[in-house]
């Protein structure tokens, strides 16, 4: 019973989510590649789904953040705790993007299955 209230409460939020329309997410592997993405992910990067499905996280990050954030996203996946930064993703319009990002490891049944990752576009925050 428990597992099913959870399962609705995760696909609730999802849909929260894709509806509020200013936050977006990303579900990353244990090996740091997109599993899952949902609308808004997409619409701030420019591209579909299907493009974004198997990347590295750390490969839509610009140049100057790139190591600090593979650091941390590391951390995050061998049992870190939770963190927030600040960071820059390319877009496919070959714009930077300014993000806030909440990164928490997802436990599984059987140990890690990866990482959430939380984001809003800061662009418009002066």
């Amino acid at each position: 019973m428990e597992r099913h209230f959870k399962a609705n409460v995760k696909e609730a939020m999802i849909e929260a989510l894709n509806k509020h329309g200013g936050v977006a997410y990303a579900r990353v592997s244990v090996r740091g590649t997109i599993d899952r993405v949902d609308a808004p992910f997409c619409e701030m990067l420019d591209l579909p789904e299907e493009r974004l499905i198997g990347v590295a996280l750390t490969d839509l990050v610009d140049l100057p953040d790139k190591v600090t954030f593979r650091e941390t996203l590391e951390g995050v996946l061998r049992g870190g705790e939770p963190v927030r930064l600040h960071t820059h993703f390319l877009t496919n319009r070959g714009e930077t993007i300014p993000l806030c990002m909440a990164l928490v490891k997802l436990e599984g049944v059987y140990g890690s299955e990866g990482a959430i990752a939380v984001l809003t576009d800061e662009s418009d925050s002066a």
